[in-house]
């Protein structure tokens, strides 16, 4: 049974890590093992009987002892593949692939355009410095593997494989209040998710209109500010629900998804509410545009006067607004974890 090793900056809650945990070590035939960078651990549960290795890593000072720490490791359990995901992940497992070892690499989101993580042009340079021709790299979206070859060079071996969505979440009884329009967006309250500026933008309107409930799944660095946001202007019917682990069912009670991010490498948030058949509402992002094409309403990033406008014209044509769901719904087939999985059994198997 092949083995293959699986890097990762750490295994605390986010997309990257999800896949990872649900999808890349269930593929069977082989023998998985998960080499962390530091912690977090958040999955516990999900990973007994696992091997599992944490570098400790801390930085790039640690690249000296991480580097040689992992090449020992590869060797010691005869990996014939390594896959890595995120940024530091990809540099150390580069620098310790032994010449005859597979190496596999995710990129997840967009890091060097100014629309995107922006990352300095010293990440740029490591990036391009350890990068091999003869290394796989996959990318979750064209934009992100445009991304790579606009900025770092990368060509060769190099394929999308887009994110999937849990099975779960393909479930058309959805069941909403007629008399109270609830907004559902989930997503980390951070910057690249705009909450801050979307709520500036529609708090007159949600003022307008209060029979517009507009819950926010999530959580992180910006809920304080997001919260006084709420609070100076008196919307009270907006409200920050915190994290929530059954989202597939919680979104069945809601009327539309909204999502104002200002980039995404993917956006498997948006992806899962295409699979429930709710109607959405994004910001026109190229990527977007990929996911979902023409079946969803789009407003133009960062232009208040564009979302309102689009909000308005959801809720005035409920119709058409549930056709574009239904659009959604059948457009999502093509993320099945069925179809993401037999395409990385490709890759690992080519």
């Amino acid at each position: 049974m092949r083995t293959i090793i699986h890097v990762i900056d750490s295994l605390g809650t986010g997309g990257a890590e999800t896949l990872l945990v649900n999808a890349n070590i269930r593929l069977s035939g082989f023998r998985h093992i998960i080499v962390y960078l530091r912690p977090p651990l958040d999955y516990v549960e999900q990973l007994r009987g696992v091997h599992i290795y944490c570098l400790n890593f801390n930085g790039w000072q640690s690249m000296p002892r991480c580097v040689p720490a992992l090449r020992r490791f590869i060797k010691e359990n005869n990996a014939e593949l390594i896959h890595s995901h995120l940024y530091y992940s990809t540099i150390i497992a580069r620098s310790a692939c032994p010449r005859n070892t597979k190496l596999v690499s995710t990129y997840h989101n967009v890091l060097y355009d100014s629309r995107g993580s922006n990352y300095s042009v010293l990440y740029r340079w490591i990036d391009r410095l350890t990068y091999q021709s003869r290394f796989i790299t996959l990318s979750v979206s064209e934009v992100v593997r445009n991304d790579l070859e606009k900025h770092i060079g990368i060509k060769k071996n190099s394929f999308v494989l887009y994110n999937y969505v849990e099975e779960n979440f393909f479930n058309r009884n959805r069941l909403h209040d007629s008399n109270t329009i609830r907004i559902i967006s989930v997503g980390n309250l951070k910057p690249q998710k705009n909450y801050r500026w979307a709520l500036e933008a529609l708090s007159p309107w949600l003022k307008d209109n209060s029979n517009i409930v507009w819950e926010i799944f999530g959580d992180g660095p910006e809920r304080t500010v997001l919260e006084e946001i709420i609070r100076r202007n008196g919307i009270d019917n907006v409200q920050l629900k915190g994290k929530v682990k059954n989202v597939e069912d919680v979104i069945m009670h809601y009327k539309l998804f909204f999502m104002p991010s200002q980039w995404e490498g993917f956006g498997i948030a948006l992806a899962e509410a295409m699979a429930a058949g709710l109607p959405c509402l994004a910001s026109e992002l190229p990527v977007f545009k990929e996911i979902a094409g023409n079946t969803i309403l789009y407003f133009e990033l960062n232009d208040g006067e564009s979302l309102r406008k689009q909000m308005n014209w959801a809720i005035e044509h409920p119709s058409e607004l549930e056709n574009l769901g239904d659009g959604a719904f059948q457009r999502a087939q093509a993320f099945t974890k069925h179809n993401y999985c037999q395409q990385l059994r490709s890759v690992y198997e080519c």
